[in-house]
């Protein structure tokens, strides 16, 4: 049974082995589906880059991580992306996003790597954006 993510943790997600699902981000696009923003949060995590990774996240899980990190959300990505192996890193171009429990606002994402390891994050739309929640 996967995982689901109770809380939008970025640094703990990193430490987590998430990012060893691997990671590669760009900017969101309303046309972006949900296992889309998924893969470019996972991607933009492990490459460190915080703007891109906070991009994809929810205003929500941003003041959570900041609250919990005493920094930005963006200082958090860069100092959990020193976790990621490059191992972590090569997962991305195999690892499949399955969606689920779409609605017009909420979905669930469920990243399988290769190994079979499996991760569910849950995702919300804001500005008729797709964000990861959790």
């Amino acid at each position: 049974m996967p995982q689901v993510s109770s809380a939008p943790k970025i640094k703990l997600l990193a430490v987590a082995g998430l990012a060893t699902l691997g990671l590669a981000a760009c900017g969101s696009e309303p046309e972006e589906g949900p296992d889309d923003v998924t893969r470019q949060f996972l991607t933009a995590l492990a490459e460190g880059d915080g703007e891109a990774a906070c991009s994809y996240t929810s205003s929500a899980a941003i003041e959570q991580v900041e609250a919990e990190e005493g920094g930005s959300c963006e200082e958090a990505v860069v100092a959990a992306s020193g976790e990621v192996t490059d191992e972590g890193r090569a997962q991305l171009e195999e690892a499949t996003y399955e969606v689920s429990d779409e609605t017009d606002d909420s979905a669930s994402v469920t990243a399988i790597r290769p190994d079979g390891e499996e991760e569910t994050f849950e995702l919300v739309k804001e500005d008729d954006e797709w964000k990861v929640a959790g």
